[in-house]
């Protein structure tokens, strides 16, 4: 198994795939404009040696305008490589994201149980942005700068072979400094990373819950928990600005150093007539663009240190796998019956289901009625091939889940969720989401099947009335009305309806079955209930209590008697 940077060169080689052609422009640009400074060493010489001490007016202005010239091609040929490599940078980041977003759908439904959104949340964004600047400093400043400083040294040894052996005697120093200095905001920005993802998860409670804070009078204490978060971040933040700070003072003292060091060799030996002042400030003005390559490698240190500790976090996240993710190809055609036979079911080693068996057919109603926390939303989930069984059978017509596309399968099922999700958004973006390219007419019948156009039409705005962050301004029985409108518009061929009686009282549920019983279509309908008087309205009735699934009208009869009774 590959190792954590392994998986890392992995992820950044494959981030650059494709684009190799990109970086080489931007090395052969670094050449390019190394090359040029062979024409600036002659005039700058030419200028200290010969225009200066000939006192030539003339020839000193006409080198200074030719120098001047070279330098801005210089600066357009920096400009053209850079703003090339860019663009395939962001080109590759864009390709990434969008991969990493995908990611997210083919994760199991079991991650989401588990994972802290906000860390979730915090990796999609802000360290998608350390991996985007981290490549960006590689690509457009440290490969070029080490192709572009391997060669200035050369043309300082060219220049002079002495000078230069102070330089390179030096650089050692230079680099372990840089070295231990990455440790440690490699080091801090791993915990700053922690630091922010608790922030943000803070941050993401906050704006869910405010309103169960308001209601149990907790702003207090919610306020003191998130200030909290606040003060570790401002300090721990605060600690990586010092040690980048740091790590820049240190580097560029060091590269000064090295620079006065030329200054004071090369100056002796001007006294002693063993280089001319012209030499020395041509090799002082190589070691100028040296230092100026130093320095950018100094920038790019700690953004490639912080990129390294985002990286890793996104490898975690793209290694998350289900080992019992369905993966078939085939696509059958649906009538929307469905058959689980002798389903065992494990969830974080805990059994749920064992033996279950539950068939549903096309055109029927089919109630399963069981008390809370008895494995009815394990059932749906099952069915919509979020989860796979331990063991047993799931069936789509005569076909395994195994075999068939799932994605392609849940196309033909409508499901109405118990806790109806809504978007902040217009009542008709919330009915056709996922269902872009549909008629209004077609809105307005499936809005009627689900009795809710009566209320909708009442609206100030009719259809395009905002229904406010999680459908907040509208009540739970209208909710779940446009939610039963949103299953129906893609004409299911089985319809999945989770506590229905929650929010709808046993007329309107009435109203709604029975306009679904009389569609053309006739989808099979599996009804989710705690309360055993469903049991009047379905064709077949299960029971599920103690992880078993029965097909028990007569148990749900004595049940519904008892609970007369008491």
């Amino acid at each position: 198994m590959p190792n954590r940077d392994q998986s890392t060169l992995q992820l950044f080689r494959s981030l650059f795939k494709g684009h190799y052609r990109i970086l080489m422009v931007s090395i052969m640009g670094s050449i390019g404009l190394v090359l040029l400074v062979y024409p600036v060493i002659y005039l700058v010489r030419k200028i200290f040696d010969d225009a200066i001490p000939h006192r030539d007016a003339g020839e000193l202005l006409l080198l200074g305008c030719v120098l001047v010239s070279l330098i801005l091609v210089q600066g357009g040929l920096n400009l053209w490589s850079k703003y090339t490599v860019l663009k395939a940078i962001k080109r590759a980041i864009q390709q990434f994201r969008s991969e990493l977003l995908r990611k997210l759908f083919e994760l199991p439904h079991a991650f989401y149980t588990d994972a802290e959104r906000g860390k979730l949340h915090s990796i999609i964004t802000r360290d998608t942005d350390h991996v985007d600047i981290m490549i960006n400093a590689i690509a457009s400043a440290l490969l070029p700068t080490i192709v572009t400083g391997a060669l200035l040294l050369f043309i300082l040894s060219y220049l002079n072979w002495r000078l230069t052996l102070c330089v390179i005697v030096l650089i050692p120093l230079i680099w372990w400094l840089s070295t231990v200095a990455a440790r440690m905001v490699k080091m801090q920005s791993r915990i700053s990373q922690d630091a922010f993802s608790r922030f943000n998860r803070g941050v993401l409670f906050l704006l869910q819950m405010i309103t169960l804070t308001r209601v149990q009078s907790a702003e207090g204490v919610e306020l003191e928990k998130q200030e909290k978060y606040v003060r570790d971040l401002n300090e721990i933040s605060s600690r990586l600005a010092w040690l980048n700070s740091l790590f820049r003072v240190i580097h560029e003292t060091s590269v000064s150093f090295v620079a006065i060091v030329v200054l004071v060799v090369g100056g002796w030996m001007v006294l002693h007539s063993t280089l001319t002042v012209g030499e020395l400030m041509a090799f002082y003005f190589v070691l100028g663009s040296l230092r100026g390559n130093l320095s950018g490698i100094a920038t790019t240190i700690p953004q490639i240190a912080a990129g390294k500790v985002s990286m890793a976090e996104i490898v975690n996240l793209l290694a998350q796998n289900d080992p019992r993710a369905y993966g078939g190809t085939l696509r059958p055609s649906f009538d929307g019956s469905i058959t689980m036979d002798s389903v065992y079911f494990r969830f974080n080693d805990k059994l749920l289901l064992e033996g279950a068996t539950l068939k549903l057919r096309p055109g029927n109603i089919t109630a399963l009625v069981g008390s809370n926390g008895a494995g009815k939303s394990t059932i749906i989930n099952l069915i919509l091939g979020l989860y796979a069984p331990d063991s047993g059978l799931m069936l789509a017509g005569s076909n395994s889940y195994a075999e068939i596309d799932i994605k392609h399968l849940r196309q033909s099922i409508g499901v109405v969720m118990q806790d109806s999700p809504l978007f902040r958004g217009s009542i008709i973006e919330n009915i056709t989401y996922g269902s872009p390219d549909v008629r209004l007419e077609d809105v307005v019948a499936v809005t009627r099947l689900a009795a809710a156009d009566e209320f909708i039409r009442k609206q100030a705005h009719g259809y395009e009335t905002i229904v406010g962050e999680d459908g907040t301004l509208l009540s739970g029985g209208e909710r779940q009305r446009l939610s039963i409108a949103r299953a129906l518009l893609r004409r299911p061929k089985l319809l999945i309806l989770d506590q229905l009686d929650d929010h709808l009282d046993r007329e309107s549920l009435q109203t709604v079955l029975d306009n679904i019983q009389a569609l053309d279509y006739a989808p099979a309908c599996l009804l989710i209930s705690h309360d055993t008087s469903v049991e009047r309205v379905a064709d077949e009735v299960y029971l599920l209590k103690d992880k078993r699934l029965t097909l028990a009208r007569e148990q749900i009869a004595e049940l519904h008697i008892e609970e007369r009774q008491s």
